[in-house]
């Protein structure tokens, strides 16, 4: 077994060698089959080989045990192994607000805003000293213009030239 295979990796190629060799006219007893994967394990696997060892006569014990018992093993690597990673947890990442996020926080500002004014009882409450100014020159057209914008598609055909579609 590599280091890389995983236990039901090697679990496949195990009984495929011992079916060609049974195809072959060798066959080999589950007996030895376990003494021969037990042999093949990887360094990490010691002290799971000798608490089995240990527990089971090798000689009757089935394949099949033998390799759950490896698996249910190695899961517990596995996950022994992502607890050992805490700074990955701890670790801040700064990042820059995507728009939504943007749109949302102007959102946020704006409902404040908007309740300040009207607990102190202001005429317009809601807009900003400089939209009260942008309101005298607000146009209907502006808003058709932004629409246009929005619901405008752009294709890109097959030589790579981009068109807006409006």
């Amino acid at each position: 077994m590599t280091e890389l295979e995983t236990i039901a990796e090697f679990n496949v190629r195990v009984l495929d060698i011992a079916n060609e060799s049974d195809a072959l006219g060798e066959k080999m007893s589950g007996s030895k089959l376990v003494q021969k994967v037990i042999g093949s394990l990887p360094v990490k696997f010691n002290m799971k080989v000798t608490a089995i060892e240990e527990a089971n006569d090798l000689s009757k014990i089935k394949l099949d045990k033998l390799f759950g018992s490896l698996r249910t093993f190695e899961l517990h690597l596995g996950e022994g192994a992502n607890r050992k990673k805490p700074g990955m947890a701890l670790t801040s990442v700064k990042e820059e607000l995507t728009e939504e996020h943007q749109v949302s926080q102007n959102k946020d500002s704006l409902a404040k805003s908007m309740r300040k004014d009207y607990e102190r009882g202001e005429k317009d409450y809601g807009t900003s000293k400089s939209e009260k100014n942008d309101n005298e020159n607000y146009s209907r057209s502006d808003d058709e213009e932004v629409g246009m914008t929005l619901i405008s598609i752009s294709t890109i055909d097959e030589e790579g030239v981009e068109r807006v579609h409006p």
